[in-house]
């Protein structure tokens, strides 16, 4: 035996003596003391064999280290000692002995190693309690002889009660690896608390250099366990005396952090002589848990509690769950519940059923309960002295049958009863609920009650509740503003109290529009009614709308998804408008005795807004001198705009000498300007009537006053507007009137006022110009047609029947003439523009156009040399198929091919189908070769599909039992035809070729 084999038995013996020593040996503190180096230590500790060693002798300074040792990480250690992972203080090294032979070689594949030497470790993370986790250890050999797997230990120091080896990872030992072959090893963890566990897995091999490896195991468990209780109270009600409640549940869960294991030592009642409560313990799948016991993160255990009485009192009780939870080691349930005797229960007593509206019916449901420990014998159940007002029933028993079938009511049990009543007048109702029993006890009444009550309901007067207030005036130069009110009536026609518990402007309603009072205080009694007056004042012109809500207690109203709620709709708009009055002063000057002066007065609207002029008048103090003229008819007068102005005249004629004062006064509705005034002023001089001192020499009034350069006064013209004047009376008239006016309204003071070249005045007074179908022109004083409405048309050239014809027939198409008439097809012109209604058949409209019409022809008739190679289809394998698409006659070809020319016997065939579009018939003729060797047609009429099968034997010479083909190729060209027989529209035939496919018979000659 060499060195090195000697040295290799001396391991391995050493190796198993310590597995074989150390199985009973005192699990260390869990934690996790893995290391691969010194600094990976606490201080005064250092590394050995991959594990921190506490130090005998510690020490700062190397000499403070006895002689043999040396000072390392605070550890006086062996000077030899390496502090390596290996296992035998260092890495693999030199063999040291016979380099002859070749040997196995171990290497540890999973898990990695780290650091140099290599530390192997396994860490099986975060696990739970009671939970197998498995982890592998992956071994190579890779030397060059058999190695051979001889133990797998946990050496002493571990948790090998909570590590172990798989049982048929163990059952394969020892396991033999031949060259570069390796196996795997599984490593099981079962953690039975919730501390952390570390441990060392030897690796016992016939390895020379390396006998034994160490594989570090390592489990976690990380955060805080923290217990949840839910929930934290229950409670039994009423349970009989000596009967048992049903269990209630509550959970205790692990609700930590990490995988933190809960540790429940104890789960017991407060008071452990407590009879009154039970307890049950079950895991989370149900089945029975004692304490102590443990929790995994989210696992929870239920206890169950169940209540049995012992007397008739109320009991409470708790339930204390201990744990290692340090913020609630003693979580509390508090436990509560009343034992009860024998008895007749109702509830609820008395049995109000509240307001019962007039008319409608109201109920109340009541339980009737055994609340005594014993059955309880239910012989009657019944309502009196209600009167037919009320009505009793029962979901759960008949009542009728009651007395001669008692319903027997188990503790606790309970049956429902209703109680209805439909009142039929106003006024509290009362009845009485009797219950009766065959248990030798006394009846129990019940009193049961209703108020009878009619809804207040809202009228308003006026109904529907809205106003509009017009127009009101405001003036934005003065900021002033009129306000106009109305008066809503609201009355309460029920029976009941009407209680307003808001009235306000809805969202959008402008503050212009305002309502008082602001809020109702009391109520509106039955007939009676309150007041609410609305109001509208505005700020700006304009039209305004607005609503203001008002809420009551009416059951029977809504609006906006509020029952009460109902809206007085309001309206109004404001106007500005503005008075303007010119001349501001009239100084007539010097006028003579019996002449007249006349000066006008303009009277306008400078807004938008409409101005009333109420009336026009004299102011006082005025001289009866002054006269006005051209006053309206009546009054008030409604301007709009500055273009429409009022003007009156103001004459003066005074019969004697003297200075004469007045003013004129214009009242209006503007509110900035209520009154104008003009004032007035002039001077009578001496001439008498018809003369006039017109050129103040003497002798004066030497001119007559009724000629048409002074008419009634000196220079006061007779020239009536667009008139001829006539003054020979003195006054000015109108002797005719010029061009295109007339003198409509008989006024010779505005002369011929009225043009006769309008639509009203066409020619002539009140002369309209509408000729029929068009729209007039009077421009010249004749009615012409200016232009045609619609589709009409004059083509006779006269107005006086306006547009006489219409131009949406196929005679008149769009104008005058105009024929429709579309080529090959039949016209329409119902919208004034030319369309076809129609092809002829044989031809059809392809492009649209209505220009050339239906210009397509489908009956051609073309030769067989168009025609048009379609493609081909196999003929004696596959299932080809093809598809042509086309509009009108036309020939097509087709190569049916042989696909395959060795088989024997074997003919080619196709199936051709024509599917026609509707409303049109087309017809197939298909021929073999040429356009002259038919091989078959169909002309079935109409849209119906045309179909036509060919086929043909390949050609073959006869060898019996067999067929030999000739060689030849079979494959031929078929000639397709489409035929028109009747069509009229565009629309495209679709054509079918199915090649292979069975046919009884052969249309076509061998091949």
């Amino acid at each position: 035996m060499n060195g090195r084999r000697a040295l290799w038995i001396a391991i391995a013996a050493t190796a198993l003596a310590g597995a074989v020593g150390c199985s009973d040996s005192t699990t260390p503190a869990d934690g996790n003391n893995l290391c691969s180096r010194d600094e990976e230590c606490p201080i005064g500790q250092y590394c050995d064999d991959g594990l921190c060693t506490p130090a005998t002798i510690t020490c700062q300074n190397p000499s403070d280290c006895p002689e043999g040792m040396v000072c390392r990480h605070g550890a006086c250690v062996a000077a030899g000692n390496d502090g390596g992972t290996d296992g035998d203080g260092g890495a693999d090294g030199a063999d040291g002995g016979d380099q002859g032979g070749p040997e196995p070689d171990i290497e540890i594949v999973e898990p990695a190693g780290t650091g140099d030497p290599p530390v192997y470790q396994i860490d099986f993370g975060n696990v739970q309690v009671g939970v197998t986790a498995s982890q592998q250890v992956k071994v190579r050999n890779r030397g060059q002889a058999e190695l051979r797997l001889l133990e797998l230990n946990l050496e002493a120091g571990g948790n090998t009660t909570e590590f172990s080896v798989a049982s048929e990872t163990q059952g394969r030992l020892p396991i033999a690896l031949s060259p570069g072959q390796e196996t795997q090893l599984d490593v099981l963890y079962r953690a039975q608390d919730g501390l952390s566990d570390t441990g060392i897995l030897d690796i016992i091999s016939n390895d020379p250099d390396q006998p034994l490896v160490k594989i570090h195991l390592l489990s976690e468990f990380k955060g805080v366990a923290q217990i949840s209780v839910q929930p934290v109270t229950l409670a039994f009600g009423d349970v009989p005396v000596g009967a048992s409640s049903a269990p209630l549940a509550f959970t205790a869960a692990n609700t930590g952090s990490g995988n933190a294991v809960l540790s429940v030592s104890s789960i017991a009642l407060e008071n452990p002589a407590d009879q009154d409560f039970s307890l049950a313990v079950e895991d989370s799948g149900g089945g029975a848990l004692s304490a102590p016991f443990f929790l995994n993160h989210n696992d929870f255990a239920t206890v169950r509690v169940t209540y049995h009485p012992q007397r008739a009192e109320s009991d409470s009780e708790g339930v204390i769950v201990a744990s290692n939870d340090a913020l609630n080691p003693s979580a509390r349930v508090a436990l509560s519940g009343t034992g009860v005797v024998a008895g007749v229960e109702v509830q609820p007593s008395p049995i109000d059923l509240g307001r019962v509206r007039v008319g409608q019916h109201g109920e109340r449901e009541a339980v009737i309960r055994n609340s005594g420990g014993a059955d309880l014998l239910l012989s009657g159940v019944s309502l009196s002295a209600g009167g037919p007002e009320w009505s009793l029933s029962s979901p759960d028993v008949d009542l009728a049958t009651l007395p001669a079938s008692p319903k027997r009511l188990l503790p606790g049990e309970s049956i429902r009863v209703v109680v209805g009543c439909d009142p039929l007048a106003l006024g509290a109702k009362t009845a009485t609920l009797t219950i009766e029993n065959q248990n030798g006890q006394p009846a129990r009444d019940v009193s049961a009650q209703a108020l009878a009550y009619v809804p207040p309901h809202v009228e308003t007067i006026p109904d529907p509740a809205q106003f509009d207030f017009g127009a009101v005036q405001l003036d934005a130069a003065t900021s002033q503003a009129d306000q106009r009110s109305a008066l809503l009536r609201i009355r309460n026609t029920g029976n009941d109290p009407l209680h307003i518990t808001r009235v306000a402007r809805a969202t959008g309603t402008s503050a212009e529009f305002d309502f008082s009072p602001a809020s109702f205080g009391a109520a509106i009694g039955p007939g009676e009614e309150a007041q609410l007056t609305v109001s509208f004042r505005p700020a700006a012109t304009g039209q305004k709308n607005g609503v203001i809500l008002v809420d009551t207690d009416d059951p029977d109203i809504e609006l906006d998804s509020v029952v009460g709620r109902f809206a007085v709709v309001l309206a109004g708009r404001g106007v500005d408008p503005a008075l303007s009055v010119e001349p501001a002063s009239i100084a007539f000057g010097d006028v003579t005795i019996g002449g007249t002066a006349t000066r006008t007065i303009t009277i306008r609207d400078l807004s938008a807004d409409p101005l009333t002029v109420t009336g026009i008048r004299f102011g006082s103090g005025s001289s009866s001198d002054f006269a006005l003229e051209n006053l309206p008819a009546n009054f008030p007068v409604v301007l709009s705009g500055p273009a429409v102005p009022l003007t009156i005249t103001v004459r003066y004629s005074p019969p004697a000498a003297g200075d004469d004062i007045g003013s004129v006064e214009v009242l209006s509705d503007d509110l900035g300007m209520p009154l104008a005034t003009v004032s007035l002023s002039g001077r009578g001089a001496g001439c008498p009537s018809g003369f006039g001192d017109c050129d103040g020499n003497i002798p004066g009034c030497e001119t007559p006053l009724n000629t048409n350069q002074n008419c009634g006064g000196c220079g006061v013209p007779c020239a009536p507007a667009n008139a001829n004047g006539d003054c020979s009376t003195g006054t000015c008239q109108v002797a005719s009137c010029i061009g295109l006016w007339a003198d409509c309204n008989g006024q010779p003071g505005d002369g011929c006022e009225t043009p006769t070249n309008t639509n009203q005045n066409c020619g002539g007074c009140s002369v309209a110009c509408a000729p029929a179908n068009a729209t007039g022109d009077c421009s010249t004083g004749t009615c012409q047609v200016a232009s045609c409405i619609g589709l009409w048309g004059n083509c006779n050239g006269q107005p006086g029947d306006g547009c006489e014809t219409p131009t949406n027939t196929t005679t008149n198409c769009g104008g005058c003439g105009v024929q429709c008439a579309p080529a090959h097809a039949t016209g329409t012109c119902s919208t004034g523009t030319c369309q076809v209604a129609s092809c002829n058949f044989q031809y059809c409209n392809a492009n649209g156009s209505v220009g050339d019409g239906c210009e397509f022809n489908l009956d051609t008739n073309p030769s067989c040399g168009s025609y048009t190679d379609i493609g081909a289809v196999q003929g004696d394998q596959g299932a080809d198929i093809l598809h042509n698409y086309g509009t009108g006659e036309k020939w097509l070809r087709l190569w049916v091919a042989e696909a395959n020319s060795d088989l024997s016997c074997v003919y080619l065939s196709a199936v051709l189908r024509l599917y026609p579009p509707a409303n049109t018939d087309y017809d197939l003729y298909v021929y073999c070769d040429n356009c002259t060797t038919q091989a078959g047609s169909s002309s079935n009429g109409g849209s119906t599909m045309e179909e036509v099968q060919i086929a043909w034997d390949e050609d073959y010479t006869i060898n019996w039992p067999t067929c030999v083909p000739s060689g030849s190729e079979s494959g031929r060209y078929v000639y397709i035809n489409i035929r028109y027989y009747s069509a009229n529209i565009c629309d495209q035939w679709h054509l079918a070729v199915y090649g292979n496919v069975e046919v009884s018979s052969r249309t076509c000659s061998r091949k």
